[in-house]
């Protein structure tokens, strides 16, 4: 068969390229400069729930790419404007949430006009990037710096299951149970045109969330490549046909520089492990044309 030809000529090619994960950090020009607000909200002592809605112009504006997978998520202290509100490093000691959820999803919501009752705003294809128990070590949030010197980024938040952003808007929900003990961690707030926060202070009430402040984030981002969570259908050139051979030539056009816009994922690192066009791509390429997982 054709399939087994190609990966039998192609074993012996090296055609990698590799494919760094880079940083979106939100708002746009946030890393300049920090800003002195802040809210406990997303690491409270006690439970709580808390939601962001990001337009596609508030993305643009970041630098934020398209057909990429989002990995990480990364929040900061607001500087120090002493001596009224330090903002010293955080936490003193090891924390534990017993549930820290985390989905990101579409929106059909506006920024400004959001629903209060936060299932409402979640559209479709929604992904729980991770769930479960979250743990800080001692000092995961720098702080510190005076204002406008911003603080460090605290600690990476990985997903468990990237989400592959297309474009459009972006929706990340927060829900976690509270960690235990009588410490809060506020970061960093900062307002922007085209975004727009509510909360509620309970991990399950799904109505009346009220107003909240846009949080500073870091985004971390890599090409999405076809295997992972969803992607890799047969169907690589999207017109509806299955493991063609249409789908073969529009896989190895993509490796060759030339993606057609409608190819999935849009780019060559198929089995989604960052690295671009390798011999690892083609045979998982063709493993999943089989009908075999990536």
């Amino acid at each position: 068969m054709r399939n087994r030809m190609c990966v039998g000529v192609l074993s012996s090619l090296t055609l990698a390229a590799a494919a760094s994960a880079q940083t979106v950090s939100m708002p746009a020009g946030i890393e300049a400069s920090g800003t002195s607000g802040g809210f406990s909200t997303v690491f409270h002592r006690d439970a709580r729930s808390y939601q962001i809605l990001m337009n596609e112009a508030a993305l643009q504006a970041a630098g934020m790419p398209t057909n990429v997978n989002i990995t990480a998520l990364a929040f900061r202290r607001p500087p120090a404007t002493l001596p009224s509100f330090p903002f010293p490093s955080w936490p003193t000691t090891q924390l534990t949430f017993a549930n820290w959820d985390m989905t990101l999803s579409p929106s059909d919501a506006i920024a400004g006009q959001m629903s209060s009752t936060y299932t409402n705003n979640i559209g479709a294809g929604a992904v729980m990037v991770r769930s479960g128990s979250l743990t800080l070590a001692p000092g995961a949030f720098p702080g510190g710096s005076p204002a406008p010197t911003p603080n460090p980024w605290g600690t990476d938040i990985t997903f468990t299951t990237p989400y592959f952003y297309t474009g459009g808007s972006l929706l990340i929900t927060i829900r976690h149970t509270g960690n235990g003990v009588s410490t809060t961690g506020h970061v960093e707030s900062a307002s922007a045109a085209g975004t727009q926060a509510i909360g509620v202070s309970s991990y399950t009430q799904t109505d009346s969330w009220y107003a909240q402040g846009m949080l500073a984030l870091r985004l971390t981002v890599t090409p999405a490549g076809g295997c992972p969570d969803g992607c890799g259908p047969q169907d690589y050139n999207g017109d509806g046909d299955s493991g063609t051979d249409q789908d073969i030539e529009a896989f190895f056009a993509c490796l060759g520089g030339t993606c057609c816009d409608t190819c999935f994922c849009g780019g060559a690192d198929f089995n989604g492990d960052g690295d671009t066009g390798t011999d690892q791509d083609i045979e998982a390429f063709f493993r999943v044309l089989g009908g075999n997982a990536c």
